[in-house]
Formats: C-alpha cells, sequence, structure tokens
C-alpha cells in the first residue's frame, strides 16, 4: 500500500557497525534509495558524549546458570565504543562475543544523512522528542527525503 517504503526505521543502535566509514555512509544511501520521496527515516543511536560520560568499563551477572562478563572501552581515537563479552556455563565452557560500534556525533551524522540526499534533520535526545543534549542518552534523527520535483 501507500505507507510502503514510507518510513524506515533503525532502533536500537543497529547502525555504525561497519569498520569503515563508507560501508556505513552505503547504509544510509540503501535507505535513502528505498524510500518513496516523503519517505521518512528515523535513526536510534547513541549519543557519543553520554556513552564517553558513563561508560562502565566492566560489569559481570549470572542469568540463567550463565556467567556474564563484559569489558567496554573506548578506542583510543574516540570513535568507536567496543565491547567483548564472556558467557561461561556451570561446566566451564566459555563463550566470547566482540562488538564495535562507531560514535558519530551530531555533526558526523548530519553530514552523512545530508551527504545522502535526505533532508529536513530534526534530533532529538529520546522519543518523546526531548532536545539532544550531552546528557542524552540517546541520539535520534529524524530525515526525510524530499518530494519529486514536477
Amino acid at each position: 500500500g501507500d505507507v510502503y517504503k514510507r518510513q524506515i526505521l533503525s532502533l536500537f543502535t543497529s547502525f555504525g557497525y561497519f569498520a569503515d566509514d563508507a560501508e556505513n555512509r552505503a547504509v544510509l544511501a540503501g535507505v535513502h534509495r528505498a524510500l518513496k520521496p516523503g519517505g521518512v527515516f528515523v535513526l536510534d543511536h547513541m549519543n557519543r558524549q553520554w556513552v564517553l560520560e558513563h561508560l562502565v568499563p566492566e560489569n559481570e551477572q549470572v542469568r540463567q546458570g550463565r556467567h556474564v562478563y563484559n569489558q567496554r572501552r573506548i578506542t583510543p581515537d574516540g570513535k568507536r565504543v567496543e565491547k567483548t563479552t564472556t558467557i561461561r556455563d556451570d561446566e566451564g565452557h566459555e563463550q566470547t562475543f566482540f562488538e564495535s560500534v562507531r560514535l558519530y556525533t551530531p555533526e558526523e551524522l548530519v553530514a552523512m544523512l545530508e551527504g545522502v540526499g535526505l533532508a529536513d534533520l530534526a534530533l532529538y535526545g529520546s522519543f518523546d522528542g526531548a532536545p539532544l543534549r550531552d546528557d542524552s542518552p540517546r541520539l535520534i534523527a529524524v530525515a526525510h527525503k524530499p518530494e519529486e520535483l514536477a
């Protein structure tokens, strides 16, 4: 129907996992291609400044009989947050998972979104429309694909 490709949502920090900025930008270019003119894109991401100030370097917990240990760090260039999760069960079997997410500044994100052709950008600090501030945990970007000119 009419709503098809009029809205694309990227929630829960599902953007920024590629190691190269060009690959992350390609994701946004794909969003632009997929949207119909007048469509809206909502990107929910970590607010870099909040992460830098509130990062928990390590924590551990027991869940369903499994010991879960997380280690987090900001890369020396300040551009990524990396997390290593080690899960050990009662028998001593261990699994390790690694993730690395690009921490974009609001200015970097706006430049990328505009660079792929999205416009009318608005940035928020939460889904309730609060303004984006340094102490906002989230960075919510709302962008539109311009209507086609007649």
